[in-house]
């Protein structure tokens, strides 16, 4: 661990500030969970928990729970990574493109058609951080009401993720 020189002191409630600028390098929001640790020297540890298993975890069982005609795939923001339906197989463990990166960058649901020529539906997956983007994949327009229902899927994940 490197030493910074800045103190802190802990107010009667026990509580200790951590300064703006390591929430800032770190990426520490207002509302993230945080693991307290103690070594066996007495040292005290903070370590910001990752949700991103934990989104994918919870994308697995809902994307699993649905019967849909079309595919879905869910992705942590770099890979598809879990998905159920037709043609999930062309998508699996690759990288995602472009448009959908600009999907979570934007946070605006994208339409349009794969390098297959199959019509895709990009849904980003954002909470209080940005886990990923759903994606649906289908063989005929993708209609409104499956627009609806991938949003939904995608608040559905959220709040099973962010339930802490």
């Amino acid at each position: 661990m490197k030493n910074t020189g800045i103190v802190r002191r802990i107010d009667e409630l026990g509580r200790i500030v951590i300064p703006m600028e390591y929430r800032k390098m770190h990426r520490i929001n207002i509302g993230d969970p945080m693991e307290i640790l103690a070594t066996e020297k007495g040292e005290i540890m903070l370590k910001k928990i990752g949700l991103e298993s934990e989104y994918i975890n919870n994308a697995s069982i809902v994307i699993d729970s649905i019967l849909a005609p079309f595919a879905i795939l869910a992705s942590d923001g770099l890979r598809w990574r879990v998905g159920a339906g037709p043609h999930k197989d062309k998508y699996m463990d690759k990288v995602i493109n472009q448009r959908a990166v600009s999907s979570i960058a934007t946070k605006k649901v994208v339409t349009d058609k794969d390098e297959y020529g199959l019509e895709i539906l990009l849904q980003p997956v954002i909470g209080m951080d940005s886990y990923g983007v759903l994606m649906a994949i289908n063989d005929k327009p993708i209609e409104d009401t499956e627009k609806q229902m991938l949003t939904m899927v995608a608040n559905l994940i959220v709040r099973l993720t962010e339930r802490f």
